[in-house]
Formats: C-alpha cells, sequence, structure tokens
C-alpha cells in the first residue's frame, strides 16, 4: 500500500463526484492509499488516526487496511459498495441509488444486469453513464454498483410505461459494474 499525494487523492476524489453525481469530499474523513484487492487495483481509506499510528513502514507491507473507497478501471474510478454505505451514513440519506425486487437481487448478484421489472425505487440524481448502488430492500444494504444506461427521468418513464404494459420488462437498464457475489463465484475484470 501507497500513501496518494493530496493532488492525486483530490483527482481521484473527483473523478468518483462524476461518476457517482455527488459531492463526497467531506464524507471522506483521513488519508487516500492505493493497493491491490484479488488482483485489481484499489482505493483504500483509512482514516487520519489510523495514519497517525501505524509507521509508513508497516503501512508499505500491509495486505489490506481500510474502506475500499474506488476499484481503478481503464476508463477511471469506480466506486466500492462501501464507499456509499460510507456516504449514505455521512449524508444521512440514500442517494444515486437504485432497489430492486428480490429476483433481481438473486440475479445481479449472479454477474447479471438490472432488468426494468426489478426496479423496485430511485434514489436521485442518476446520470446516463453514471455509477449507482445497488440496494437491496430485504436489509437496505448495498449489494453492488451498476452503470445507468437512461437517465432518471427516462428510467421513471420506463417504470411508468411498464405500469401501463407498454415498456418491455426485460429491457436492461443498470448494467452489473461490481456485485457482492463475485467473492464467491470470482470476479472478472468489467
Amino acid at each position: 500500500m501507497r500513501r496518494l499525494s493530496r493532488s492525486r487523492a483530490s483527482m481521484i476524489v473527483r473523478g468518483l463526484e462524476r461518476g457517482i453525481g455527488v459531492e463526497i469530499g467531506r464524507c471522506l474523513r483521513g488519508e487516500i492509499f492505493a493497493g491491490r484487492m484479488r488482483g485489481c487495483r484499489v482505493l483504500l481509506l483509512l482514516e487520519e488516526d489510523v495514519v497517525r499510528g501505524v509507521e509508513e513502514h508497516v503501512i508499505r507491507r500491509a495486505v489490506f487496511g481500510g474502506v475500499p473507497l474506488a476499484y481503478l478501471g481503464d476508463r477511471g474510478p469506480i466506486p466500492t459498495p462501501w464507499l456509499y454505505e460510507l456516504l449514505f451514513r455521512c449524508l444521512g440519506r440514500v442517494v444515486a441509488a437504485v432497489e430492486v425486487g428480490v429476483q433481481g437481487v438473486r440475479a445481479f448478484l449472479y454477474g447479471n444486469d438490472i432488468l426494468l421489472q426489478s426496479v423496485e425505487r430511485l434514489y436521485p440524481p442518476i446520470k446516463r453513464g453514471g455509477y449507482v448502488a445497488v440496494i437491496d430492500p430485504a436489509d437496505g444494504r448495498v449489494i453492488g454498483v451498476a452503470r445507468a444506461l437512461y437517465d432518471y427521468r427516462s428510467i421513471e418513464s420506463l417504470v411508468e410505461g411498464l405500469k401501463r404494459g407498454s415498456a418491455d420488462p426485460n429491457a436492461p437498464v443498470f448494467e452489473n459494474v461490481f456485485d457482492l457475489g463475485c467473492f464467491v463465484r470470482g470476479c472478472r475484470r468489467r
């Protein structure tokens, strides 16, 4: 693990804010480190107390520590479920998320995209191509991250069309980017 410079950390945070559509900087208390997890490059948030209490030579040898904030993909930082959980606690509300039904949760945890028929509730902001947290309504926890194929208003319109019978229930509306099921079945890079 290595500590990111303040300028590099700021650049990463701005990239995450663009991808999520919400200001997150005030929710991140601590230092950002780069490391590897399950063969992927990952950014970790270590609280200031932890950073102060650990010598630099120990941090370099640490296998893993902190809150995983983002995976570094080819197109920039990809937020993790843990970042969304931290963000929801900090803001006191759910933002940039989709809640899916039971069948949608099962399918998503097996690596599938979210279909229109699975959408139960939307939490703005949601922009086309942006990232959203995927929430299991059974316990309110984030089970993964998806990329929106449409913006908030378009998805609302599709949901209304579904209720009227004029929209395809099997149309994908969110692309699976990362789900917690990958720890069981083995992750593949997206």
